[in-house]
C-alpha cells in the first residue's frame, strides 16, 4: 500500500513539476519578447505626413518613426470604411471572407482576433480609444470610449453643438463636418481624452510583454482642430488639385451619380475646400503630438529600448480632390495608408519598402517578428522577411472592395452593388465585380499619378484592363494559385 501511494506521490510531483516549470519557462519566453506600442489613426491619408513627402505637414513625431524604421509607401487598405478593414486587420482576411464589406454587413465566420495569440504568448493586449461593436474579444484590456468628437458629443449632436455661424463649421450632406475649431481644450478632445488613458496605463499597469493599441478617431470627421492647430497650416502651401469639369465628365457613372450628394461641386467655395485642408492637416498634426506624449510615457518608463512601434491608419479620405468628400472610394487618397514600424538596432534606420503591401498583413507581420507563428489558413502575410530584405518578392497586386448594397446611405444603394479595386504599383482597375454594367475606371499610376485620365474604356487598353479583371476574379474565388493557371507568366507591368 506505501509503495502504491509513493508511485502515486511521485507521479503527481512530476505533473506538478512539469507545470510548475512550464509556467516558469513560459513566463521567461515572454519576457524575452518585445513589446508592441501600435498606434493607429482614422481616415488619415498618407500626404498628412510629412515622411511621405507633404512639404506642409507638420508631424515631426511620425517623421522620427520613418527616419529610425521602415516605412511603407505603398500600403492599401482592403476595404475603405471603418468597420469592415478594421475586422480583416484583426482577423488577417478579406471582407469577402469575414461577410464584412461594409459598415452595415453580417460576419459569416467564427471571430478568432490574431491579437489572441499574442495573448497566448503571454503578452498583456489592451486598447484605448476607437473600438468598433464586435471587437472587444479583440483586446481584453479596454479603455473607457472616449465621446466621439469630444466628451459631450457624437457626430449627430455636433450639428448643435457647434453652430456653423458661431465656429465656422462647413457641412455637407450626410453631415459631413469637414473643417472647424473645436470649442474646448486639447485635454478634453477625443485624442487628448485617448492619450491619457493611455498614459496612466503605462504609468500604473502596463506589465511586459505588452501589446498596447492607442486607436485615435481623428483626423476622422467631424474634422475640428482645437487651437492652434486650426490655423497651424497655410492653405496656400497645400498642393493638392481640384478637379476640372473635363476631368469629372471622363469618371464613371457611378462617381457622377454619386456627386449629388457628397460632391463638393456648387456646394463649398474654393476657399471653403482650401480651408477645409488645412484644417485637416492640421487635425493631423495635433494627433502626432498626442501620439508623442504616449511615447515619451514609455520612455520615462524606460520600455522604449525593448518596443516596437507601429504607426498606420485604417483607410483615408477624399477632400474634393475628385469632386467628393467621402471614403468608400478606391482613389489613392482613400485606399493608400500611413504605414511604418520602428524597432530599436532591429530595423535599418530610413527604410523605404516600394512593394505593395495591405492592412492585413500587420498583425501577421508583427507575430513573425516576435517569434510567434502566423497561421496559414488567413490571406495576411507576414512582411518581416520583405523588411529583412531576405526577398524583394511580396504583392505584386494589391485589392479593395465594397459592397454598397449593404451601406447605411440609401443614396449608395441605388444602381450599385459590390466594387472591387485591383492595383499595381503601375495600374489601377476599378469595376463592379458582380454586376454586368460596363462602368469602371483605369488609370496609369506613372504617368497619371492624380488619376484623372479614366482609360477603362478605351480600346488601347483593353488588354491591360481584361487581364486585371481576372486577376480579381481569381483573388474573390479565393484561389491562391489560380491567378498563375489562368495568366501564367503573362504578367502585365510591362504595358504602357
Amino acid at each position: 500500500m506505501f509503495i502504491f501511494r509513493y508511485i502515486e506521490y511521485l507521479f503527481r510531483a512530476t505533473i506538478l513539476h512539469g507545470l510548475v516549470m512550464a509556467l516558469f519557462t513560459t513566463v521567461a519566453i515572454a519576457k524575452d519578447k518585445p513589446n508592441i506600442l501600435w498606434i493607429m489613426t482614422d481616415d488619415e491619408r498618407p500626404d498628412a505626413i510629412g515622411a511621405y513627402g507633404a512639404s506642409w505637414a507638420q508631424t515631426p513625431v511620425a517623421d522620427k518613426l520613418a527616419a529610425t524604421g521602415v516605412r511603407f509607401q505603398n500600403a492599401i487598405t482592403t476595404t475603405p470604411v471603418c468597420m469592415p478593414v478594421r475586422m480583416s486587420m484583426l482577423t488577417g482576411l478579406y471582407g469577402h471572407h469575414t461577410g464584412l464589406m461594409s459598415n452595415r454587413g453580417r460576419l459569416k465566420i467564427d471571430f478568432r482576433p490574431l491579437t489572441l495569440q499574442f495573448e497566448k504568448a503571454g503578452y498583456q493586449v489592451a486598447n484605448f480609444g476607437k473600438l468598433h461593436w464586435n471587437m472587444k474579444s479583440a483586446f481584453p484590456i479596454r479603455g473607457p470610449k472616449p465621446a466621439y468628437g469630444g466628451p459631450a458629443s457624437s457626430p449627430f449632436k455636433l450639428k448643435e453643438a457647434f453652430d456653423p455661424k458661431k465656429f465656422n463649421v462647413i457641412n455637407l450632406p450626410d453631415f459631413v463636418i469637414v473643417s472647424g475649431t473645436y470649442p474646448l481644450p486639447q485635454e478634453q478632445t477625443e485624442a487628448g481624452l485617448t492619450t491619457q488613458q493611455a498614459i496612466e496605463f503605462i504609468e500604473s499597469e502596463v506589465q511586459e510583454p505588452f501589446l498596447l493599441r492607442v486607436s485615435y478617431i481623428a483626423p476622422h470627421s467631424p474634422v475640428l482642430a482645437p487651437k492652434p492647430y486650426d490655423t497651424l497650416i497655410d492653405p496656400k502651401e497645400i498642393k493638392l488639385q481640384l478637379p476640372s469639369q473635363e476631368e469629372l465628365a471622363n469618371k464613371p457613372l457611378w462617381e457622377q451619380r454619386l456627386r449629388q450628394w457628397v460632391g463638393s461641386d456648387g456646394k463649398l467655395t474654393e476657399q471653403q475646400i482650401k480651408q477645409s485642408w488645412a484644417t485637416y492637416y492640421g487635425l493631423a498634426s495635433f494627433v502626432d503630438k498626442e501620439m508623442g506624449q504616449v511615447i515619451k510615457a514609455l520612455d520615462k518608463k524606460g520600455l522604449l529600448a525593448n518596443t516596437i512601434i507601429v504607426f498606420i491608419s485604417d483607410q483615408g479620405v477624399e477632400m474634393g480632390e475628385h469632386g467628393f468628400y467621402m471614403k468608400r472610394n478606391f482613389y489613392d487618397g482613400t485606399v493608400k495608408i500611413p504605414f511604418m514600424i520602428s524597432w530599436h538596432k532591429m530595423i535599418p534606420a530610413g527604410q523605404v519598402i516600394n512593394e505593395q503591401v495591405e492592412i492585413i498583413d500587420l498583425l501577421p507581420t508583427l507575430l513573425d517578428m516576435v517569434g510567434e507563428p502566423v497561421p496559414k489558413n488567413i490571406d495576411g502575410q507576414s512582411a518581416w522577411p520583405l523588411i529583412q530584405r531576405k526577398t524583394n518578392q511580396f504583392r505584386e497586386y494589391t485589392f479593395s472592395e465594397i459592397n454598397h448594397l449593404e451601406s447605411q446611405y440609401a443614396h449608395l444603394n441605388i444602381d450599385s452593388g459590390r466594387r472591387v479595386m485591383v492595383r499595381t504599383n503601375k495600374w489601377k482597375l476599378i469595376f463592379w465585380i458582380d454586376r454586368a454594367e460596363p462602368d469602371g475606371a483605369l488609370y496609369n499610376l506613372v504617368r497619371d499619378s492624380g488619376e484623372r485620365h479614366n482609360l477603362f474604356g478605351d480600346f488601347q487598353y483593353a488588354n491591360i484592363r481584361n487581364q486585371l479583371m481576372q486577376h480579381a476574379f481569381a483573388w474573390d474565388k479565393g484561389e491562391k494559385e489560380s491567378i498563375q493557371k489562368i495568366l501564367g507568366k503573362n504578367r502585365i507591368s510591362g504595358y504602357d
